[in-house]
């Protein structure tokens, strides 16, 4: 019978090293890719928190609205002007400035009906907070949230 000689490297059992920075490589892209979606993860549960935020707020904004024009103002001097755009504020009960831009359209879709759009932006974290030109008519280029009433006036 013949003697084999074999090599130290072929009978060892163990990893080359070779293999461990395919798996090293393959881990750092596992973490990143989860880091990645963490990021995602927080940035967007932030934009849905100012979102509703935001809803709410337009939401009290377009109802003071509507009551103020569907009631007869008795001073001429306090009519509603038919658009506006107010710098961002604070909303009441909120940390975050919104921008609010609204529209007042007389007798539509009806002569006795009012219509009213509102429109909403805030500042994302990070971001300068929106203007007039970024906060306009129909398409802003700001986070927005935009609603639309319409109000009967005798």
């Amino acid at each position: 019978m013949r003697c084999r000689k074999t090599m130290f490297w072929q009978t060892a059992g163990g990893f080359t090293l070779v293999e461990v920075l395919v798996s090293v490589v393959v881990a750092a892209l596992v973490f990143v890719a989860f880091l990645g979606l963490q990021t995602l993860g927080i940035r967007t549960r932030v934009h849905a928190r100012l979102a509703s935020k935001a809803l709410n707020a337009a939401e009290d904004f377009l109802e003071q609205i509507l009551v103020s024009v569907a009631q007869e103002p008795s001073n001429p001097a306090e009519a509603l002007e038919d658009s506006g755009f107010l710098e961002p504020e604070r909303a009441m009960g909120s940390e975050e400035d919104f921008s609010k831009r609204w529209e007042v359209r007389w007798g539509e879709p009806a002569p006795n009906l009012v219509t009213v759009r509102v429109l909403l932006c805030w500042t994302e974290p990070g971001k300068p907070p929106p203007t007039q030109a970024h906060c306009d008519f129909p398409h802003p280029t700001a986070p927005h949230v935009a609603l639309e009433g319409v109000a009967y006036r005798p």
